[in-house]
């Protein structure tokens, strides 16, 4: 081969050089003199050298691809026969595999693959190739011996293709491993694909470097190459080698035919390099004739011919991609458009390979999921899903003839798959329904049957399951032990006053627990905000244009932006009735209660029908729906349990911080459960405590005998702190879909459960509180159960198999497997003694070449025996008897492979039985947890701390001594404790007064906090605690602009003060911070006015008000309800500075010290001191002003308030006008306004 020289190509003479690189990876530009690379060269003789490179953009011109499984036809070196015949053996490459590296999920270099060509300087590039289909990477390295090429997976499939008959001497063909450790090397015959550039260059005119093998290819252990003094010219084929070189693939995956010889095929290669080096060039310069010549030298390419290149390029392409449409025929950007579907015409689809059909006929109903399509011990990406894996994580790509490819192998997809979902994409699994020997099978079967043969002899894959970042069902691929939900949501509104109808269905896929709501809500969105707030689903699922712009605004500004919308027809929600309906009759089981119960409510059903629509699409529905774990779930239930709506949930950080995190927050202070249930269950009762004064002292004596008995809480985590997610693990195997060490691992716990329950239940008997023993006392009986699962199964060797006589076919196929390997023991005993030697052995090469027979080799074998393999002392043979058995056994323990199948089938049916028992265990466990969880808690919070006298009553009240922030003090031992008294014989409101921080806000929090913790049954950070139970937490605090709700600050506090007071009653406890703000002071002093002294005469409820409107003070003097207060500071007249004594104070503030924050927070001195100035005088006139008005009242304003609402309500009962208010609270009313005047006339 002559050498390839480089010519001057421009103005400045620069040397450009091109190899096999220039054509198979991406084309290099042009060096520029402003941003110079280097690339070394490794000539012949080792040391390095570099040219300039440029970092212009390269052109997407696609390049020819090549197949990763096409074989290289190289020169002979004198190896050994492969499939060879003692008298007579025809020379055939030998294959080297790749061997896994488990330690690590395998990630790809980026960087391209280097390239050297024989007998000439080679440029090694040294710049990303980005999403480029590029076939260097598959030179295997030369050794010294000839090498076929090595499929990029090793794959049990090796009929995946047809072969023609004229590939029979391919397909036949063994490699002779010439290694003392052949285990090391598989054969892999996979697929059979069409010719590449490199495939018909000889082994000495290409050498590659190791790193050009595809990521994630796993390391291969290399042997030194064996020396060879042979010359580095080119020698010509010996003639027998000619015949097996000169057999090449063609470009129809499926036709291998015999083309041109091996010279016509290499002068063939050397034309298209040219024409594409030059096409490089002129794409680098930009004008013909500029860049660098063809490796022979010589004339330009004409634009005309460059184009027809290009035009070459897109038609190999599939055209069907080239302008996509969904399956509608929509083209992105219509209305109507379906990204999930493509449309592949039919013809297209007869034209592709069977392998390429096979795979767009599963791509082409999910377009818009990554598919990870199983080959062999490999998971496979083609196309734009492997685009993607290589732009996002590196992956390198391969070609597989007209697919680019990246692939990852089988026992990491779980870590790939999370990788994939943590940015936002569906991924798919598609895996092998059958191996080859189970294809053969099938189709001699078939053939036996008298069936006419199907023409697709491939492998069949199925798409096992979709999976999405609300819908994830294995627990490895999840984050935490919290749930993740899916919700559907359907919303109803009549007309634009009406109020809105929701119905919602919630799914955690993990578990398989649906949850229905149904609701009517307030302008407000106020319930479907809590349950948002609430859930904090992962994915949302809706109709079509079917959302109001304001419940849209809503979701924009409540849900996670980590939240996938998925926007389906109208008609995925239109028949959810009868969807459920045929799910529940294909499995012959009854429709679930709490479906049943919903049946007439429109909104709630079409939303079951949406989210099933929405699982069908990701072949989870049966698996999920057909659990029958269905509940109807109300956020708020009211009457049974404390609301905490969504803005209290925020507002007092219970679930989450400002941040977004948990540190600091209420759940992370209580969670301190064992099992992952628990945990999720910890969760449930912190968002709903109780409200029932009888159940929350039940749990409180439960709590308080749990932390004085810590032998309980021992026997308890000893047996649990290693335990499983069951509640996920039962639902994987109502699918079907455990693995077998799970499985198995899931009736030992239930037996561990059993005893547990036990022990348990004997301690329980000797404590106080008899709440415990009743609650351990409702477990189920599990012993016959688990007992009968026993009596069933056995694993071994990592499989669930049937105990002997459980299972007839299993039995007949085990028998079928011993009687053969009993055939070919009495094979090699007599092949002993024929060759009068007891060292012949069997010896297995990987997992397809096994019961070789293994000869020294001293020993003549007949010669009707073929050689398999070899090493420096042994041969390996496979006699015809000894191969007839092979295959009889490859059969026989595929054959019992599926009765494996069936049999692990039919034990989950069997377990399944039960799921409602499991059930009920598993929730019986995680409420011991969640108890053992509080009594930890409460014991964590130090001193001084109490268990709270919790008293039933109409009205609610708290009384806190010493009280403190629970989730602060920790950090901040110094934290000042305050009295706190509301309700009861205390005024029922608290008009808070202060500084600037103060601590108001933090005494707000700490009372709503301790509150919470009181009624979820745990102990509270307070020397003393007593209090009734309250039916709601209202607050609005620290207000803030809602862009997506289109909201002022102002607009926002208004919405939730119009709540607060709609909601508030006599059992409520209200928090208003700061109302006022954003607006004018006037405005802004009227509407606190208005609210606080609404709360306080109408609503009845407790409360605090904080504010700097001082002056509420002196207009509320003489308000019975309501007690003036105010956060204690000291100035120091000299200094003006102002410590904060966080203390609680009667009184009220007359400053609230701003421009002292001010200077504190660096504001420069000469405009604090204008400020106080300017605040000085404002102060002087705000009393001028208050005295003159109080001169002129003959009555407060709050009892002509109060006077003018009793004479409305009397107008209106006078005129028998619908009126709501109640007896109760006009005579309420009119008490206030008695005890007014009494205090005005002392």
């Amino acid at each position: 081969m002559a050498k390839s020289t480089a010519k001057d190509g421009d103005s400045d003479g620069k040397m450009k050089q091109r190899t096999l690189l220039g054509f198979f990876g991406k084309p290099k530009p042009a060096a520029s003199a402003d941003s110079p690379s280097t690339s070394p060269i490794l000539p012949l003789d080792g040391k390095a050298r570099s040219i300039a490179s440029s970092s212009k953009p390269a052109s997407s011109s696609p390049a020819p691809q090549a197949d990763s499984s096409q074989s290289l036809a190289n020169e002979s070196n004198g190896t050994s026969s492969t499939r060879k015949r003692v008298s007579k053996s025809p020379s055939l490459a030998r294959a080297k595999k790749s061997k896994l590296d488990s330690s690590t999920p395998p990630t790809s270099d980026p960087e391209p693959a280097s390239v050297n060509v024989s007998s000439e300087p080679t440029v090694l590039s040294s710049s990303p190739v980005p999403a480029q289909r590029s076939s260097a990477s598959l030179i295997p390295r030369k050794t010294g011996k000839r090498a076929s090429a090595v499929s990029y997976a090793e794959s049990e499939d090796d009929d995946d293709e047809p072969k023609s008959s004229k590939a029979t001497t391919r397909k036949k063909s063994k490699v002779v491993l010439d290694s003392d450790d052949e285990s090391d090397y598989k054969i892999d015959q996979d697929d059979k694909a069409s010719p590449d550039l490199l495939s018909v260059a000889s082994s000495e005119d290409l050498r590659s470097d190791a790193s050009l093998s595809p990521a994630p290819r796993p390391s291969t252990k290399k042997r030194p190459a064996k020396s060879s003094s042979k010359s580095k010219a080119r020698a010509k084929p010996a003639e027998s080698e000619r015949s097996a070189s000169e057999l090449e693939l063609s470009e129809d995956d499926d036709k291998p035919q015999k083309l041109a010889p091996l010279a016509k095929q290499r002068e063939a290669a050397r034309k298209a390099i040219r024409a594409v080096q030059i096409g490089s060039a002129i794409r680098d310069e930009g004008e013909v004739g500029t860049g660098p010549q063809s490796l022979g030298g010589g004339a330009h390419k004409s634009r005309a011919e460059l184009e027809k290149i290009k035009q070459k390029a897109k038609e190999d392409a599939f055209e069907f991609l080239v302008d996509p449409r969904d399956a509608n025929k929509n083209r992105p950007g219509h209305a109507d458009y379906d990204p999930s579907t493509l449309y592949v015409p039919t013809k297209a689809m007869e034209n592709l390979t069977q392998f390429e059909q096979q795979f767009w006929e599963i791509k082409k109903n999910h377009f818009d999921t990554v598919l990870f399509f199983q080959k062999g011990k490999f998971y496979e990406l083609y196309e734009n899903d492997a685009r993607i894996g290589h732009s996002e994580f590196g992956l390198k790509l391969t070609d597989r003839v007209k697919m680019c490819m990246v692939g990852v192998p089988e026992a990491t997809f779980d870590f790939w798959a999370a990788k994939f979902l943590a940015q936002g994409y569906k991924v798919g699994r598609v895996d092998q329904a059958e191996t080859a020997i189970g294809m053969e099978m099938r189709h001699k079967d078939a053939k036996s049957a008298g069936e006419k043969a199907s023409s697709k002899k491939i492998v069949q894959r199925e798409l096992n399951c979709v999976l999405t970042s609300g819908t994830i069902v294995d627990e490895r691929m999840l984050s935490d032990d919290l749930s993740q939900h899916c919700i559907a949501i359907r919303e109803y509104t009549p007309s634009s006053s009406a109020r809105p109808q929701f119905g919602l269905c919630v799914l955690d896929a993990s578990t398989a627990e649906f949850r229905i709501i149904a609701f009517a809500d307030d302008i407000c969105r106020t319930k479907l905000e809590t349950t948002l707030r609430l859930l904090r689903p992962r994915e949302l699922v809706h109709e079509r244009v079917n959302l109001s712009q304001a419940t849209t605004r809503i979701l924009r500004n409540v849900l996670p932006l980590q939240c996938t919308w998925n926007a389906l027809k109208a008609a995925d929600f239109a028949d959810g009735k009868g969807d459920i309906h045929r799910i529940f009759a294909a499995v012959n089981r009854a429709v679930p209660a709490p479906i049943t119960q919903i049946y007439d409510n429109e909104q709630a059903m079409s939303a079951l029908g949406g989210l099933i629509a929405y699982l069908r699409s990701l072949n989870l529905d049966k698996d999920l729906v057909t659990t029958g774990n269905f509940q109807l779930f109300d956020p708020v239930r009211s009457g049974e349990r404390m609301v905490l709506d969504g803005q209290t949930l925020a507002h007092l950080e219970v679930l989450q911080n400002s941040q977004g995190g948990s540190e600091g927050t209420l759940i992370s202070l209580l969670s301190r459960c064992v099992t992952p249930f628990g945990t999720r269950m910890l969760k449930g009762w912190v968002c709903q405590p109780l409200r029932a004064a009888s159940a929350i002292n039940a749990r409180l004596e439960i709590v308080a005998c749990l932390i004085e008995h810590a032998d309980f809480a021992n026997t308890f985590e000893k047996a649990t702190k290693t335990m499983p997610d069951l509640e996920r693990l039962i639902s994987r195997i109502h699918a079907g879909t455990i693995k077998t060490k799970d499985f198995d691992r899931v009736v030992t716990c239930f037996e561990q459960i059993d005893r547990l329950l036990g022990r348990l239940g004997s301690i329980a008997k000797t404590l106080p509180a008899a709440g415990l023993a009743q609650t351990i006392a409702s477990a189920p009986d599990l012993v016959p159960l688990v007992e009968k699962l026993r009596g069933l199964f056995q694993v071994e060797e990592h499989e669930l198999v049937p105990l002997s006589g459980a299972d007839t076919l299993y039995d007949d196929c085990v028998d079928a497997v011993v009687a053969i390997e009993k055939d070919l023991y009495d094979c090699l005993s007599q092949y002993r003694r024929n060759l009068k030697s007891n060292d012949l052995t069997f010896k297995d090469i990987g997992t397809k070449e096994i019961y070789q027979v293994q000869v020294p080799v001293k020993i003549k074998v007949p010669s009707n025996w073929t050689q398999m393999s070899k090493t420096k002392d042994w041969h390996r043979y496979y006699s015809p008897e000894v191969e007839k058995l092979v295959r009889q056994l490859k059969e026989a323990r595929e054959r019992r492979n599926a009765a494996i199948k069936q049999f692990k089938g039919r034990l989950c049916a069997a377990f399944d039985q039960h799921y409602d028992i499991w059930l009920q265990a598993v929730k019986l466990i995680a409420e011991i947890d969640c108890l053992l969880s509080l009594a930890k808690s409460s014991a964590a919070l130090g001193e001084p701390s109490c268990r709270p006298v919790i008293v039933d009553s109409d009205r609610a009240s708290v009384d806190f001594e010493n009280l403190r922030h629970p989730c602060i003090f920790a950090s901040t031992p110094d934290f000042i404790p305050n009295d706190v008294q509301l309700g009861a014989s205390a005024k029922s409101t608290m008009l808070v007064t202060g500084a600037n921080a103060s601590g108001k806000s933090t005494l707000l929090r700490s009372v709503a906090i301790a509150t919470i913790m009181a009624q979820i049954g745990c102990f509270v950070p307070a020397s003393a605690a007593k209090l009734s139970p309250v039916d709601t937490i209202l607050t609005r605090m620290g207000a803030q602009d809602q862009i997506y709700a289109n909201a002022s600050t102002f607009k926002v506090e208004m919405d939730d003060t119009k709540k607060i007071l709609s909601d508030a009653s006599m059992s409520s406890l209200v928090i208003l911070d700061e109302l006022g703000r954003g607006t004018e002071s006037g405005d802004g002093y009227a509407i606190a006015f208005a609210t606080l002294h609404a709360l306080a005469t109408r609503n009845n409820c407790i409360g605090f008000f904080a504010t700097h409107f001082t002056s509420l003070v002196s207009d509320f003097a003489y308000h019975t309800q309501i007690r003036p207060c105010c956060m204690a500071t000291e100035m120091n007249d000299n200094t003006r500075e102002v410590t904060f004594l966080y203390r609680l104070v009667d009184g009220a503030t007359t400053k609230s010290y701003g421009p002292n924050v001010a200077k504190m927070a660096g504001i420069p001195s000469d405009l604090v001191e204008r400020a106080i100035a300017i605040s000085s005088q404002f102060e002087v006139q705000t009393k001028q002003r208050e005295a003159s008005k109080r001169k002129s009242e003959d009555l407060p304003l709050t009892l002509q308030t109060d006077t003018s609402y009793l004479v409305k309500q009397s107008r209106a009962v006078a005129q028998s006008t619908a009126f709501t208010k109640t007896n109760g609270q006009l005579a309420r009313t009119l008490f206030t306004i008695r005890e007014n005047i009494q205090v005005m006339s002392l």
